[in-house]
């Protein structure tokens, strides 16, 4: 705007001075956009009454000069450097004098035809809601609910259970929490790879492959069953009619692993395809480490009268992946705590023995989510902003899981989804790869679905 800068009128006033092409501003979308004609006009204003603004200098200008040659540019580029969560709040609050704010709103006032008096803390907010950041979905709308997270309170389930003073009511609710968290997290998984491997409706392409592999000759008629109960699970998901829980979660998303599995050895048609893409996102052939990479046998907690001790269990099926197999072990367990089914167990005189089995439980949990860090579970973050930085260039602002401070990565455009902007503010799983000097050359981005809404 350096050019139209120079060409502006003498003003006699700063109310003529932001009245000017004041309702042409008004029409634009870009909050960047409508910052830097706010900025303009004042700066305008000022330098012909031989003033000074402390904006420059809050931007970091040697030159104040220089705000009027690009102001549209500099406060990109202050953005994109300090990453400022209340930028360009202060700009506002701080960087223009309340004579100046106080004559914005008497010209935006003036022209939506309204008669009202504003204290000073109504005149910044209506300078803010003018300028559009808000409406840009530049906060975060909801809090992150990641491995990292789920990690750090079943760790802290874990300690409490060493206290002598829990009733059995205490143990039960400890273990039933690491259960809900795990469902939280198999969700995720189901939701993220679902979406990676088929698509949006990966709901109803995986029922479509459920019926192809019904049609198999070769199957048992105890896979047969599975299968069946498995697509029954997911089509009363589907129609709102059943609550996907743990079990259910550990069996589909053993399918799930099974199939990109024959996926990626596939030699043609649209499985090969999907194969290859997985492979290409990933580096690996499988969901869940298969017994050949992680071992046939797992260390599990296993129900030996009223205890619960840990044993050595050989994986009989080569088709279940060892962190499948060790899911499928603690489910079996989760009535005892959950449903109370056993008296015996949950009696008060065999409380002791309640505890340590809650603690053997919790652990198994621990280690099995620690190990699958990085590898089963991609990075949950918190897409905070977005910004065009060049034309084939883009970076991403994010929360890590976990983490107090916001991080960025650039990513090339056409890595990202086409609808990425739907994202902004959303809890969404973010996978990067291939990162060489800051620069993400594959990114996928999915959203975490609190409940299926399909």
């Amino acid at each position: 705007m350096s050019n139209e800068t120079q060409a502006l009128p003498e003003f006699d006033s700063l109310h003529a001075a932001l009245k000017y092409n004041f309702e042409d501003i008004q029409q634009e979308s870009d909050p960047f956009r409508r910052l830097a004609w706010l900025i303009e006009q004042q700066e305008v204003y000022l330098r012909q009454r031989g003033l000074e603004s402390r904006i420059p200098q809050m931007l970091g200008l040697s030159d104040a000069a220089a705000l009027l040659h690009d102001c549209e540019s500099i406060l990109r580029d202050y953005y994109e450097i300090s990453c400022d969560s209340n930028f360009p709040h202060q700009l506002v609050r701080k960087g223009m004098e309340s004579r100046f704010r106080n004559a914005f709103v008497d010209v935006l006032v003036e022209t939506e035809g309204e008669d009202e008096y504003f204290g000073d803390k109504q005149v910044i907010s209506k300078i803010e809601d003018w300028l559009g950041f808000r409406q840009s979905a530049l906060i975060v709308q909801r809090p992150v609910r990641g491995l990292s997270i789920i990690l750090d309170e079943i760790c802290q389930a874990r300690s409490k259970l060493d206290s002598t003073e829990l009733t059995r009511w205490d143990v039960c609710g400890q273990v039933n929490a690491a259960f809900v968290n795990g469902e939280t997290l198999l969700r995720g998984l189901f939701s993220f790879y679902g979406r990676v491997f088929y698509g949006s409706n990966y709901v109803e392409s995986m029922l479509a492959q459920y019926e192809e592999a019904r049609s198999t000759d070769r199957l048992s008629s105890d896979i047969r069953q599975q299968l069946a109960r498995e697509a029954g699970w997911l089509k009363a998901w589907l129609n709102g009619k059943w609550n996907l829980d743990f079990g259910n979660y550990c069996h589909i998303l053993h399918r799930l692993d099974c199939w990109i599995r024959q996926a990626c050895s596939s030699l043609k048609g649209e499985e090969h395809e999907r194969g290859l893409e997985f492979q290409r996102l990933f580096q690996r052939q499988w969901l869940f480490p298969p017994r050949m990479v992680a071992g046939g046998s797992i260390q599990v907690p296993v129900k030996r009268d009223n205890r619960i001790e840990i044993e050595s269990v050989s994986i009989e099926d080569p088709d279940v992946a060892p962190f499948v197999e060790t899911l499928l072990r603690l489910n079996v367990l989760r009535p005892l705590y959950v449903h109370e089914d056993d008296p015996n167990f949950v009696h008060p005189t065999n409380l002791e023995n309640m505890r340590d089995g809650a603690r053997k439980v919790l652990d198994t949990f621990i280690d099995l989510w620690k190990g699958a860090q990085g590898e089963i579970f991609p990075p949950v973050v918190v897409l905070r902003r977005l910004l065009q930085i060049e034309p084939n260039l883009v970076r991403l602002d994010y929360l890590p899981e976990g983490g107090p401070w916001m991080e960025h990565v650039r990513v090339i455009a056409t890595d990202l989804p086409p609808d990425i902007t739907q994202f902004l503010g959303q809890e969404v799983y973010l996978h990067l790869r291939d990162i060489q000097g800051g620069v993400a050359s594959v990114v996928t981005l999915y959203p975490v679905e609190e409940q299926p809404n399909f």
